[in-house]
């Protein structure tokens, strides 16, 4: 996670030999296989593909989604957010094959323009109630961090009305201008005590 050299190429060596089917500690397999995905390419894709798609245990199967969305190359990312919206994934599973595109950093700006292209869809599909509606203002909550993005994300929602998020994207642009306020506040002291 935090680029400490020689980790990817570790996680990638190991991931190579869960593939091959030898046996990953449990202790560390979630560790490897976000290693993998995050210094892996296309070949380490299509192989986390096939985890998922062989994998029965549903909680597995939902960290596989998670995983698919981490890989740093843009072309991947969307294929993962595509995925999510087709009828290869479970309906209840679809926060999670979106969830890891979300949390990479890289691909925040896409998640996002990915959500405002699908917004009809997701609201069709999820907005007669339940608890699946109210997640995505949370994503844009976690992942953006400037009062320019805060207003964007207002100003999304504003043009997109639906009972189920109001509360949701009102905690959402809050967060966003809390860490944009702390960061325009503290950033000069932090950047003075790290040096």
């Amino acid at each position: 996670r935090f680029d400490v050299p020689g980790a990817g190429d570790r996680a990638l060596e190991l991931f190579g030999q869960y593939v091959s089917g030898q046996d990953l500690d449990a202790n560390i397999r979630s560790a490897v296989l976000y290693g993998a995905a995050r210094s892996g390419g296309e070949p380490e894709y299509e192989q986390m593909l096939a985890l998922y798609k062989n994998e029965t245990a549903p909680q597995a199967r939902q960290a596989q989604l998670v995983n698919l969305g981490r890989f740093r190359d843009a072309g991947l990312a969307q294929r993962s957010l595509d995925m999510a919206m087709s009828n290869k994934v479970k309906s209840q599973d679809l926060v999670y094959g979106l969830a890891g595109v979300w949390r990479t950093r890289e691909h925040r700006e896409l998640a996002w323009n990915h959500l405002q292209v699908n917004w009809p869809e997701l609201v069709k599909r999820y907005g007669e109630g339940g608890h699946m509606l109210d997640r995505f203002p949370d994503f844009a909550g976690d992942a953006f961090a400037t009062s320019t993005q805060a207003d964007m994300v207002a100003a999304f929602f504003a043009k997109h009305p639906h009972v189920l998020i109001d509360r949701p994207v009102a905690q959402a642009v809050e967060t966003i201008r809390l860490k944009a306020d702390w960061y325009d506040r503290d950033r000069q002291a932090i950047a003075n005590f790290i040096t």
